[in-house]
């Protein structure tokens, strides 16, 4: 166990009243009356046991004593100011890793960024854009991201998890191309767009539809989708 400490309000008023040189401004500094000051003053030198100040009617002057203990005071006082600063200065820092999809982040999540930010306005938010499809979740534990949001067909015990909202695919197609289809077999031969991390899009509809897979003319494959 460290040696016991003079009670912490007499050494807050020896090192006001020694960096003024002055009962009045330590007073004022400490909001309480110079008489106050003193008798902490004095309580000090008791409890040390020797004398800090040479008092006269206008001016403390430090003793040899007097001064050690100040600058001892100052420079301890010092490190606690910098370790304040530093802890507030990390709490300021704080930054929440969201991993995401590019169509979800552009979509859902940018649109509501504003309202986040009014309500966490000392945490900072840094959105990493993920390309690796629905069934890669971000490593987590080894702090790849705080939050990962990815298209999951089922919850995962190993993770805590929460249903943001419902996916539902629907095919699309330019206007004159729609003016052309009046069964999905008519997309026979035509080109079919997907995405690269969902290849199985289109097969899953026909099959939704009693049909048999699609046969394209070609396949065209996209990393993302826009919004």
């Amino acid at each position: 166990m460290p040696p016991p400490l003079p009670p912490l309000a007499t050494l807050r008023a020896f090192e006001a009243a020694a960096r003024h040189e002055s009962l009045t401004l330590a007073a004022a500094e400490l909001g309480v009356t110079p008489s106050a000051v003193s008798h902490q003053l004095r309580a000090l030198e008791d409890a040390l046991g020797t004398v800090l100040f040479l008092r006269t009617p206008r001016q403390l002057r430090l003793t040899p004593a007097g001064a050690r203990l100040a600058a001892g005071l100052a420079e301890g006082l010092a490190r606690i100011a910098a370790a304040v600063e530093e802890l507030r200065a990390a709490e300021a820092e704080t930054v929440l890793r969201v991993s995401a999809l590019p169509l979800f982040t552009s979509a859902w999540l940018i649109p509501r960024l504003g309202g986040f930010e009014t309500r966490a306005a000392r945490l900072g938010l840094r959105v990493t854009l993920s390309l690796d499809g629905r069934h890669a979740v971000a490593d987590l534990a080894r702090g790849e991201a705080d939050i990962a949001i990815r298209n999951l067909p089922r919850r995962d015990p190993a993770l805590a998890t929460r249903r943001l909202l419902d996916l539902r695919a629907v095919p699309v197609c330019a206007p004159e191309m729609a003016a052309r289809l009046a069964t999905p077999a008519d997309l026979a031969g035509a080109t079919l767009i997907h995405v690269s991390a969902r290849p199985e899009g289109w097969a899953n509809w026909h099959a939704a539809l009693g049909l048999p897979p699609p046969a394209p003319r070609a396949a065209l494959a996209v990393d993302t989708v826009p919004a």
